[in-house]
């Protein structure tokens, strides 16, 4: 539990850190997409080196691919970028056609930078470290813990959750700049957690893994809620708090890195199946929630500044 807090406030901070870094004029693909890149990469290195890294210290693997690469990528964001390209949210083309053709574009480089990163991934590690011996099985039982039964590895990463905590609950009382980033780290950790907590109800269908589904759709319906919020607050550190938990909560709550290894693993009409629903369904949740009220009230340009 500690070393997954830790990974993903760090997770949150590499994403947060890679969109500022590509955020400028005439970039030559939206910002979101470096971030799925590496989050997907590091996802496809992890999954080579599975029974390794499981035979090593078991939590460390789910810190890693739930952790780090969870929170590194998002589908809320994703979604929401979805959106503004369908609506024409900064009114940047004149027809209809154009707004579709600049959605589509979103999702096919999304999806295809994804897998080929997370395929990219797993031939880097092969590479580097070897494939893993066939005689290396992957633990089937991991052992409960109790407090006077942990490891040293156990302390360790208990330390490291409450000194993560610690730092993002104290940055924010007494810098005031980048509050929204910290912000961010501290709300990151809750997200990461609920979708843990749903992680297992995917073996109950595995041809639809409902746990990541769940983490996405709850996600998305969130941050379409957090975004509508935004066009009625004017107060800065509430809309530091509020663009915190969009990409804390919401990002770190919603994943395209396990997303993604899905759609590679699952049987191919299923995978078509559960990335379209998934699609269309957190679309259909931005259209709802958000939607409804930007076309009939709401100004796309009234959203609150967190400076």
């Amino acid at each position: 539990m500690g070393l997954l807090v830790c990974f993903s406030s760090i997770g949150v901070l590499i994403r947060v850190g890679l969109g500022l870094a590509f955020k400028y004029k005439s970039q030559p693909v939206f910002g979101l997409i470096y971030a799925q890149i590496v989050g997907c990469l590091f996802m496809g290195a992890a999954i080579s080196r599975r029974a390794t890294i499981m035979n090593y210290y078991p939590p460390l693997y789910t810190a890693i691919t739930t952790g780090l690469c969870g929170s590194i990528t998002t589908f809320s964001s994703w979604n929401l970028g979805l959106f503004e390209a369908f609506a024409n949210y900064d009114q940047g083309y004149d027809h209809g056609v154009d707004n579709f053709l600049s959605a589509l574009s979103i999702i096919i480089i999304t999806l295809g930078m994804s897998v080929a990163s997370l395929l990219f991934g797993k031939y880097i590690s092969e590479v580097i470290f070897g494939k893993e011996p066939e005689e290396l099985e992957v633990p089937k039982t991991v052992r409960a813990y109790s407090v006077g039964e942990l490891s040293s590895k156990d302390y360790l990463g208990v330390a490291l959750g409450i000194a993560t905590l610690v730092v993002f609950i104290v940055i924010p009382s007494t810098v005031k700049n980048q509050r929204a980033i910290t912000f961010a780290a501290l709300f990151g950790p809750i997200g990461t957690f609920i979708r843990w907590q749903l992680a297992p109800l995917n073996a109950k269908r595995p041809g639809f893994p409902i746990g990541t589904f769940l983490a996405n759709m709850f996600g998305t319906a969130i941050l379409a809620s957090l975004s509508l919020i935004t066009h009625e607050t004017s107060n800065i550190t509430s809309c530091q708090i509020l663009a915190g938990m969009a990409d804390g909560l919401c990002g770190c709550l919603t994943t395209i890195s396990t997303f993604t290894n899905e759609l590679i693993t699952l049987p191919k009409r299923k995978a078509l199946i559960y990335g379209f629903v998934s699609l269309l369904l957190g679309q259909s949740l931005m259209v709802l929630i958000l939607g409804s009220y930007l076309w009939t009230k709401g100004d796309p340009w009234a959203a609150c500044s967190t400076h």
